[in-house]
Order: structure tokens, then sequence, then C-alpha cells
């Protein structure tokens, strides 16, 4: 760090002719100036300056040093317009991560998203998993349940995702409508493996379905739907995916719900491209 900060002190020098006026541009002590031009002189093993009651004049190798860096000082420049382009425009790579049904949920603001900023590739994330935001991979999580509370996350609600229970037409002819939460236990259901606290209705499996219940295990929504369009059994799955075949059970007393999150690390929260895609997910027209 020294050495770069007499590398530029040495050129504001170069350029200013004098100690004085170079301690006016730097706003820095003329003791401190003449101390990182011995640190930078003695690092290239060449005087830089000859040193007169004028000021200071260039040697052979303080021209070269100076042309060394004015070269780099355009690079920096230049790099300082690229990263200033970058943070006003929306290119690259945006990641979302999130839980595999929530994308189905969220397509048409990814396309919208996609449609707004040709510049930038939207790449998804399927994972049960949270992962962590702090090293910058995953721009977005999409998250349900209860609002995080990691200190430097940046939570944002979505909406309310619902859920119900559902039967394929032909499940029905074959083995009839419930009319009642009684008439539930003749019945064959499509069930998560094992309890999970971050479903809503892990519960009231738990409590309601007994083993012999069980015609099928699902730990994704997808399969389960698909489950469920084979009339295997009763299942649940979110509102929003129900098709023209699916039959809704008993939606008075089995429905549920919960939060959604567009979860992101709060030093990208601000930037152009995770702004834009959470406006996208906040007018997502399925909800």
């Amino acid at each position: 760090m020294k050495t770069w900060q007499a590398l530029h002190t040495a050129f504001v020098v170069a350029e200013a002719g004098t100690i004085s006026r170079a301690a006016t541009r730097l706003n820095c002590q003329r003791s401190t100036i003449i101390r990182h031009i011995d640190i930078i002189e003695t690092w290239l093993g060449n005087k830089l300056f000859i040193r007169h009651a004028k000021g200071y004049d260039l040697t052979e190798a303080g021209h070269q040093f100076t042309q060394s860096m004015k070269v780099v000082e355009q690079q920096i420049l230049s790099l300082r317009s690229q990263l200033s382009f970058q943070a006003e425009t929306v290119s690259g790579t945006l990641v979302i991560s999130g839980l595999e049904p929530l994308f189905g949920l969220f397509a048409p603001a990814i396309a919208r998203f996609a449609d707004d900023n040709p510049l930038c590739r939207v790449e998804i994330q399927s994972s049960t998993a949270f992962e962590p935001l702090e090293k910058g991979q995953v721009q977005i999580a999409l998250r349900t349940g209860k609002k995080t509370d990691v200190l430097d996350y940046v939570p944002v609600n979505l909406g309310t995702l619902r859920f119900g229970i559902f039967g394929h037409e032909t499940y029905m002819a074959k083995y009839g409508t419930p009319e009642s939460t009684a008439d539930l236990v003749q019945h064959r259901f499509i069930c998560p493996p094992i309890h999970n606290p971050r479903i809503p209705f892990s519960t009231w499996f738990d409590e309601n379905v007994s083993p012999a219940q069980v015609a099928a295990t699902s730990s994704h929504a997808y399969s389960t739907i698909e489950l469920i369009s084979e009339g295997i059994g009763l299942g649940v799955a979110p509102l929003f995916k129900q098709t023209e075949h699916m039959v809704r059970i008993l939606p008075m007393e089995l429905n549920w719900e919960t939060n959604v999150w567009a979860v992101s690390h709060l030093s990208l929260y601000q930037t152009p491209k995770v702004q834009k895609i959470i406006e996208c997910l906040k007018n997502n027209p399925q909800f």
C-alpha cells in the first residue's frame, strides 16, 4: 500500500513541478511527499528528480516513470468509465436461487425482466438450501416462510402463496368427492416424505393422514401435481397450478398460505440489476 501511495505522490510531483504545489493538490504535508519520493526512488533503484531551488526537474528515469504512470492513469480512467457504465446498465448474469415451484409462479415476471434487459442473462438455480448471499454468487434468493433476520440481508415481501388439496377428475370418479373432513379417512393421499416445518401443510398430513392412506410420497410440487393428474390420490398443490381437470377439495377447511420473499444482500440491493428484478417480481400477475 505504501508503494502505491508513493507512486501516486511522485506522479503528482512530476506534474506539479514543486513540492508545494503537489502538497496543495494532495492535501498533505511536505514532509510526507518527500518521504514518499524517497520510498519510490529506493523501490525503483533510480533517482526520479533533480532537486534545485526552483523545484524538481525530472531525470531520464523520471521521464520514463511519468510516461508509464500516464498509461496507468488512462487505464484506471478507462476502468472507471467501464464500471460506471456497468453500474448504470443491466448486463452480465443475474443468478436467482429458490425452491423449484416458485420459478413457475414467477416465470412471467422473470420473462418480463429478460425482455426489458436483453444484455443480462438470467441463471436459475433450483435449491432447497438457502445459499449464502455474502459470496455474491447469488443476487436474489426466492424464499417462503418467515422473514429472514440475517442482519445484512434485505427481504422484500412479494405476496402470499396459497395452497389447497386437489384430486383429479379420474380419482373422483373412482373414489368419490369428500363432502367433509370426516370423509377424508376413506381417501388416498400423496404426502410429503418427511415432516418439514418450512412446508405450511406438513403438520396437517402428520396429524390427519394415516400410513395406510399414503398412496405415494413426493418432496417436490411438480412431481406431486403429476401424481395428482394420474389419479393416484389427493395431494397439495399451489392454487396457481390448478388445471382444468383438477378438483379442489374442501377449500374452506383445507387451505394454507405462506409469505414469499425476494432476499438480496445489502451490498447488492441498490444495484440496478437487483432493483429491476425486484420491481418485476413485485408486479407478478400471479398474485
